[in-house]
């Protein structure tokens, strides 16, 4: 596949994501202190506003997630300025790719009483500049906007090699590069980003690993090609501490740096379910849709084009009765600890 075919891909979760993505959910409560720290950094000078407060939230996704992290920012924000009328309007801006799933996120906005709309006023718009009073991105920015190298021996960077690791790392470095330039001019002054990204991580690792043993079994199979095993790279590249506290970055941007750390680890919500619940069949079920509302349009972008759009649902749906077999079999092997990294960003 060529790289300007790559570059491509449309990266997308899955319509089920707000179902399938709880351990992404989970993160929000151990990333809270994080939005309550951005909110008491926020000094902008809101008498010199004369519109909504603007909060824009930079990859929503399908909108549960989104909205449950939104919704406590506001609440903190009001109550931080409940002296202040500039509060009582807010503007809420939901950010993601182009190709995202965007009807799911409208019917569960107009539709779902979770959605902060439906607990509190807000609209969409485009993001003028010196507008933005507040941004938050929680658990997406690990996507790179396009895969750098092919990988040779993997579907992770995580296991590339040395030279194949490090142009992800500078492809992840250009992409937060050029989402902090747009933010830089999108915020006033005293206006502040908080960003949450999945951390570098070992114990975590075997869970990708897995997913490529599964798409492994399909090409010895015969289900998929060798060329659509080598196809199969996930635009993923995690983020250390390191690669996000060096000020410079920041203050050629008119950006200063408040706080970057690992947040506590956690463990998979799925699994801490299972030792409750004791019940398999629910916990690889779950655990295998999580995997899939989040890899499966990498995965079916790599196929060949020549396949059918019902072809290619086949293939998705054989790949995932493979990894649930997989995850049966050794259940503990799922039992995996994950971190993150936060960030507070503020405009000088």
């Amino acid at each position: 596949m060529s790289s300007e075919a790559t570059a491509k891909r449309n990266l997308k979760m899955q319509p089920d994501y707000n179902r399938s993505s709880r351990n992404q959910a989970s993160s929000l409560q151990r990333f809270k202190p994080f939005i309550d720290a951005a909110v008491a950094a926020h000094t902008s000078d809101l008498t010199e506003s004369r519109g909504p407060f603007v909060i824009a939230d930079f990859g929503c996704s399908t909108g549960l997630n989104s909205s449950d992290a939104v919704s406590h920012l506001i609440r903190e924000v009001r109550a931080k300025y409940a002296s202040s009328q500039s509060c009582s309007s807010v503007l809420v801006v939901l950010n993601d790719m182009p190709h995202n799933q965007w009807s799911v996120l409208f019917d569960f906005l107009n539709g779902d009483q979770r959605s902060f709309l439906k607990q509190l006023p807000g609209v969409f718009a485009v993001l003028p500049p010196s507008s933005l009073q507040i941004g938050i991105s929680n658990i997406c920015l690990h996507w790179c906007s396009q895969l750098p190298t092919k990988l040779s021996n993997h579907g992770f960077s995580l296991f590339g090699t040395e030279k194949e690791q490090e142009a992800f790392r500078k492809q992840a470095a250009k992409d937060w590069g050029s989402f902090l330039q747009a933010r830089s001019k999108e915020l006033v002054k005293g206006g502040v980003i908080v960003a949450n990204f999945l951390s570098s991580q070992d114990k975590a690792a075997s869970i990708f690993d897995e997913i490529y043993k599964s798409v492994e079994a399909l090409r010895s199979r015969g289900v998929i090609e060798s060329e659509e095993l080598v196809n199969f790279n996930c635009p993923i590249c995690f983020r250390s501490v390191e690669d996000v506290s060096e000020p410079s970055q920041y203050e050629r941007l008119g950006l200063e740096l408040l706080r970057a750390e690992a947040l506590p680890q956690s463990r998979s919500t799925y699994y801490e379910d299972f030792l409750q619940h004791g019940d398999l069949d629910r916990f690889v079920s779950e655990y295998v849709n999580s995997c899939r509302v989040t890899c499966e349009s990498t995965f079916s972008d790599a196929l060949n084009a020549a396949r059918s759009e019902a072809d290619k649902a086949a293939v998705c749906a054989e790949l995932w009765v493979e990894h649930r077999a997989r995850v049966a079999r050794q259940p503990r092997l799922f039992e995996f600890t994950w971190r993150t990294v936060g960030v507070v960003l503020r405009k000088l």
